[in-house]
């Protein structure tokens, strides 16, 4: 069995155009690369995951500047695409190796980047799809708030609701991180390294409030905010499998239940009530006005139509 790199053991690399590396060699140099630049844990894990799924695949020593592009397409992308891989995920992963050999070649480890002329596939959009206000209320009214479970899951679905925080943010959450005084998140890991303070509503509060002191009623081992009833903070599985659960007993069947659905949900109520499109990137901490002027070109009509609705001009028939 080829093993996949280890975390804990890395190998460094001595530069010499006389010394041929592995690219097991070679990726583990990588990673390491990552971590000295202070990549976030999610780069740095979602990095080491797509190498071993193309490591695993190969010669454990084959050399790094022997591979060709049509030796990766054969051994690696082709079994994958066999496998029945998603697009997506496939071409992930080729992003990955095309970092990879970008910074061996950075390094003069090897002459070309044979990872270049991977061609990726034709992902098919998912497209953005947000619920109606009433969806996502007979979603809320699924949860039983005289359970702890039922309270817990509701305060979780209603915190993507309130500031559009991401699931990995979710449960990385500890308790010490709510301001319920000063009214938001303390530190928020984002994807890019960064942390923000994330804003929450007066209802927000008050709900964190109820749940953070039934909380306290139960025996804890972890720090985090979302726990279960042995006291272990919650994976993104479970809240996952949870959430589509909730969706199932409301009877949503037109639109995905997710997390990221509810982060777009936000996104939408937010332009739809007026709200500032800078500020929108700054909540959900988007790196550029990309994806917020995405969400305009998406949802902007239906702001024209409540112009056009709640207009006075429009309204007392001025003319």
């Amino acid at each position: 069995m080829i093993r996949t790199i280890r975390e804990d053991k890395v190998v460094a690399i001595r530069r010499s155009s006389k010394v041929s590396v592995t690219l097991r060699t070679l990726a583990d140099q990588y990673l390491i690369s990552l971590e000295r630049k202070q990549a976030s844990a999610f780069t740095i894990k979602h990095e080491r995951e797509c190498i071993n799924a193309i490591l695993k695949r190969l010669p454990e020593d084959i050399a790094a500047d022997s591979i060709t592009t049509e030796y990766l397409e054969k051994h690696v992308f082709d079994d994958m695409r066999a496998q029945g891989l998603k697009p997506n995920t496939i071409n992930g992963r080729i992003k990955t190796i095309r970092r990879v050999l970008s910074y061996a070649k950075e390094e003069g480890l090897v002459v070309t980047n044979a990872a270049y002329r991977l061609q990726k596939l034709i992902e098919t959009s998912m497209g953005i799809h947000s619920f109606e206000e009433d969806q996502y209320m007979k979603i809320l009214e699924q949860c039983k708030t005289t359970t702890f479970a039922g309270l817990r899951d509701k305060a979780i679905m209603a915190l993507m609701l309130d500031n559009g925080i991401r699931l990995r943010e979710l449960v990385d959450l500890d308790v010490d991180q709510v301001d319920l005084y000063g009214k938001f998140l303390k530190n928020v890991d984002g994807k890019t390294n960064t942390t923000d303070d994330l804003p929450l509503s007066e209802p927000m509060v008050r709900l964190l409030a109820t749940y953070i002191k039934e909380r306290g009623r139960y025996p804890t081992v972890s720090a985090a905010l979302f726990v279960t009833l042995n006291g272990r903070r919650l994976n993104r599985s479970t809240i996952q499998h949870a959430i589509a659960d909730y969706g199932k007993r409301a009877g949503i069947t037109n639109v995905r239940v997710s997390a990221h659905t509810f982060r777009h949900t936000f996104a939408r109520m937010w332009i739809l009530n007026g709200g500032d499109p800078f500020t929108l990137r700054r909540i959900m901490r988007h790196r550029t006005m990309d994806m917020v002027n995405k969400y305009i070109r998406l949802w902007g009509h239906e702001v024209v139509e409540r112009h056009e609705t709640f207009s006075t001009f429009a309204r007392h028939k001025l003319l």
